[in-house]
């Protein structure tokens, strides 16, 4: 099966998208809850980590700072 990495980071980078509009609602309980019972930072890092695009890159850094 061959995998189209094309539709999987579209994939990748409208999810971030959505997870940092969710963030940006002006409620510190959503990003309380999003770093320590949903594990939001971890997983963050995992992504970028793999992640080839500077887009995901870039979004990835724009969420992360909700949590400074």
């Amino acid at each position: 099966m061959i995998q189209d990495t094309s539709a999987d980071s579209e994939a990748i980078f409208r999810g971030l998208v959505a997870l940092g509009t969710a963030l940006s609602i002006d409620n510190d309980e959503v990003r309380i809850a999003g770093a320590q019972v949903f594990g939001v930072k971890e997983a963050l890092q995992t992504i970028k980590k793999a992640a080839s695009e500077n887009r995901i890159k870039q979004v990835i850094s724009e969420i992360e700072g909700f949590f400074s």
